[in-house]
């Protein structure tokens, strides 16, 4: 191949991407489509979540779950599969002689899968115990509780999995549905990274040329509006630490602003030299886990700030970072800090894309969120010429006073005390 990669499309309307590797002896096939949970209605909370599971729990050519897993783990397969807000997934990460397997594999679960009533029942079990486990763990937790206080009644901030009175309402009808309402050839992206064989074109379409047309629909959108800042306490008696996460609405994939913010997010807290880290940790002790990031949605996105503290250094912990975002708005990053997070960013980009499964999620996320796709020596170059003045108006934009979001989990009733703290973002 001339490229770095090549697209493709079969004649039942599904794209392939293929996007060879030297160097190694892995190859990762992902499947994606473009359905989550946003994408659901009220009543069809967790529907998603729960055909994500049950694609492995047998197929008219692999009746069990046991006969997909042992088939799988005999070739020594790293396989899962996940549901986000926007897509939902399933790969197989194998060795280069077994990519026929592997596509055979995934062929099955996305065409043949069975949806028996038992293993409906059964799995259901499986989902509640998924939700209590984010429910039970305070630094999982509080992830849920910042996008319920950022999105509120919006279906970006429900959760994944759905509630439990909307899992035990799902039956088989609803399932199958749903799937064979999105699960078609024509919303499917099949996606190869490593080192792909001359055959690889012919093998997908031999296995994933059945015909069907699927449909799709639309999403609400979300819009911010000014508010005075929101604060979300979860009360937790039986824990000694609290999380806290900061944050504020982020930008879109198509904004051209998605390098700038990259480096202003590492340089604030995305890596053990970034200013939070160094600010909160090794300066003041006051926390072992502080850091930033964000994510991006079609037409939104969400900033967050971290820390697992003391309940008594909480004022602390928010006036440091407060300060902070205030002095970037201010002032921006320096020089300095700009050419060494670029550096770490790329070279942080360049080691993980040694791996096949990034790989292929490099180029299949961009083809199925943003519609253009930038290989990593173009996504280099971007991130090489964002200028100091781009960073500090992306900063001034998110980091805006009237968008403040507050969540904390822990032994703490009283948040009123943190209002006025959050008043002093400029």
């Amino acid at each position: 191949m001339k490229n770095s990669f090549e697209k493709f499309k079969l004649k039942n309307g599904a794209k392939v991407i293929l996007a060879p590797m030297k160097n190694t002896q892995t190859i990762t096939s992902l499947i994606l489509l473009p359905f989550g949970s946003r994408f659901e209605k009220e009543n069809e909370q967790g529907i998603a979540h729960f055909i994500e599971h049950m694609l492995f729990k047998g197929t008219k050519n692999r009746p069990t779950p046991l006969a997909i897993s042992k088939e799988l783990d005999a070739l020594g397969a790293e396989y899962n599969a996940f549901t986000s807000l926007e897509h939902t997934g399933y790969y197989i990460k194998i060795l280069k002689e077994n990519l026929k397997e592997s596509l055979d594999i995934l062929s099955d679960i996305f065409f043949n899968s069975l949806f028996s009533s038992e293993e409906i029942e059964k799995e259901k079990g499986v989902v509640l115990e998924e939700i209590r486990l984010y429910q039970d763990n305070p630094s999982l937790q509080i992830s849920r509780v910042f996008y319920e206080t950022l999105f509120e009644n919006h279906p970006l901030g429900r959760n994944v999995a759905g509630q439990p009175k909307t899992v035990m309402a799902i039956t088989q009808e609803k399932l199958l549905f749903y799937k064979n309402l999105f699960y078609q050839p024509n919303n499917l992206l099949i996606t190869l990274a490593g080192p792909i064989p001359k055959n690889a074109l012919n093998l997908i379409e031999k296995y994933f040329s059945q015909r069907g047309k699927g449909e799709k629909r639309k999403f609400e959108k979300f819009i911010p509006k000014p508010h005075s800042p929101k604060i979300r306490t979860v009360f937790r008696q039986e824990i000694e630490q609290v999380q806290l996460c900061l944050g504020f609405p982020a930008i879109s994939y198509f904004s051209p602003y998605q390098e700038a913010l990259d480096i202003l997010s590492i340089a604030l807290g995305g890596n053990m030299s970034s200013r939070l880290f160094q600010e909160i940790r090794e300066k003041k002790g006051l926390a072992y886990s502080i850091g930033c990031g964000y994510t991006s949605f079609n037409e939104t996105g969400a900033f967050s700030i971290e820390a697992g503290i003391d309940p008594k250094n909480i004022s602390q912990v928010l006036r440091i970072i407060i300060e902070e975002l205030n002095k970037i708005k201010k002032d921006g990053l320096t020089k300095k800090e700009i050419l060494d997070t670029k550096d770490y960013l790329i070279r942080r980009l360049k080691v993980n894309l040694e791996d096949s499964w990034v790989v292929a999620n490099w180029y299949a996320n961009q083809e199925l969120f943003r519609k253009k796709i930038l290989t990593p020596k173009e996504k280099f170059e971007k991130i090489k010429k964002v200028t100091d003045t781009q960073i500090k108006k992306i900063g001034q934009k998110v980091f805006d006073k009237n968008q403040i979001n507050l969540a904390l989990v822990g032994p703490i009733k009283e948040d009123i005390q943190y209002l006025e703290i959050l008043k002093k973002l400029e």
